[in-house]
């Protein structure tokens, strides 16, 4: 890591801070359901887990799993630290490197996470594009690590659409958030190169089939929302079935 001056690392400090706040104040303003909630915990029976899910919709998973210690790759630049105070204050475990030059430090580090038992978080069309399609890296890991692969699908019925490659979504204070993690996909130990870009295809079309599912039910289901139970103890949902409840803001 570069020295940083005192004045540099007091900035870097207070926008982490107030970056980790603006996630939890919008966060807490929305409502939401997440589907299939138990499936990364059945994957986790065999091993670690690699949550995949498309840049552009990374807020909400950033908001609703916090505080669990998830690795999550961000690279060294001076962009990087701004993104890498923010996580750090969200509870996430943040490794420092590169996914695009060689990419052999990343792939490294986040295997090496993987291997103490944590898991770990990728966008897979990250961090630069095409939008949507999945890079071969995220499968290479979760063969080495003998991890799974949980797809995890966003959709929203309110936000702002940043102008950036990926059309990075930002919720609306009052949103209806809809979620779903898809089952868990396994890459064999001995997979050849053509039975690992078949598992790449796959995660990608999992990962676009899920979000064109949830965008096609979302504002039904905040209609609805009252006519179907809700679960307490989901991840990052609260007991009336908010993303959060404020109490846990504390």
């Amino acid at each position: 890591m570069p020295e940083r001056s005192p004045l540099a690392s007091l900035r870097y400090g207070l926008v982490g801070l107030a970056g980790s706040w603006v996630v939890r104040a919008l966060g807490a303003a929305c409502d939401g359901e997440l589907e299939n909630r138990w499936s990364p915990a059945r994957a986790r029976k065999r091993g670690p887990v690699i949550y995949a899910f498309w840049h552009g919709w990374l807020m909400v998973p950033v908001f609703t799993h916090r505080r669990r210690r998830i690795g999550i790759l961000i690279s060294q630049s001076d962009d990087g630290e701004y993104v890498a105070r923010v996580a750090a204050n969200l509870g996430f475990h943040v490794i420092r490197g590169s996914s695009t030059r060689g990419g052999e430090e990343g792939f490294r580090k986040l295997l090496g996470y993987l291997a103490s038992g944590g898991d770990v978080a990728v966008t897979p069309d990250g961090p630069t594009g095409p939008r949507y399609k999945v890079k071969k890296g995220i499968v290479y890991l979760a063969r080495a690590a003998g991890a799974a692969i949980v797809p995890c699908g966003v959709a929203m019925d309110r936000y702002w659409q940043m102008g950036s490659w990926d059309e990075f979504r930002v919720m609306k204070p009052g949103a209806y958030v809809l979620a779903r993690f898809g089952e868990p996909i396994y890459v064999p130990e001995r997979s050849n190169k053509f039975e690992m870009d078949q598992i790449r295809a796959e995660v990608e079309n999992t990962l676009n089939a899920l979000s064109d599912d949830l965008e096609s039910r979302v504002f039904h289901a905040r209609r609805t929302r009252h006519q179907r139970p809700r679960h307490q103890g989901e991840p990052g949902f609260g007991q009336n079935g908010r993303l959060l409840t404020r109490s846990r803001l504390k």
